[in-house]
């Protein structure tokens, strides 16, 4: 049986159809609608960032968007009324838990850019120093890889930053790359990993 427990998720990935073009053909990435219908009642669908709990908290991350990503150039939405846009990724969320010494943000692919991510939700929690970044990078093998692991590496620079967990949009180059280039800690992870956080 499936617990009976709440789903937070953006407001905004309602109504639109969501697909890539990366690989020649339209992949789509659509969320299964016909399960979200079944399941409504669990949903909370929400248009701002808001506290869980004392400590933890669910992100917008909208508003702020790093198109210049390459990976990004072969995602797209249709909108309900059938026109074809450039995703912006409005529907994007960080999950952030809040400790002593500072937060760890958890994102999935960072479509808005990692420093966008890092920087709203440092600014809501009113935190500054994060113990851990953990997600995509949303960097992807291609002619640009160099640049966009460079331009990370200084974006991270602003940021009181500990540590760095990467997986599944983050190919091996880039993660190799970063791992030589930026002086703090960055590992891989994927499914069924476990962090331990020092």
């Amino acid at each position: 049986a499936v617990p009976d427990v709440d789903v937070f998720l953006s407001e905004e990935i309602f109504g639109s159809k969501y697909f890539s073009t990366r690989r020649a053909e339209r992949s789509d990435l659509t969320p299964d609608f016909a399960a979200l219908e079944k399941y409504s009642h669990r949903l909370q669908r929400l248009t701002n960032s808001l506290w869980l709990t004392k400590n933890i908290a669910l992100v917008d991350c909208s508003g702020e968007h790093s198109a210049d990503l390459y990976g990004n150039s072969f995602l797209y939405r249709e909108l309900p009324d059938g026109q074809i846009v450039r995703d912006d990724f409005n529907h994007e969320m960080a999950l952030v838990f809040k400790l002593s010494c500072g937060v760890v943000i958890v994102s999935s692919c960072s479509h808005n850019g990692v420093a966008n991510i890092i920087r709203k939700c440092c600014e809501f929690t009113d935190e500054s120093c994060v113990v851990a970044f953990i997600g995509g990078f949303h960097i992807v093998e291609s002619d640009y890889l160099d640049d966009e692991v460079r331009r990370l590496v200084k974006e991270l620079e602003e940021f009181d930053l500990c540590e760095l967990y990467t997986g599944h949009c983050t190919c091996r180059s880039a993660f190799m790359k970063l791992r030589r280039e930026y002086n703090c800690r960055c590992e891989p992870f994927g499914t069924g990993s476990f962090i331990f956080l020092r």
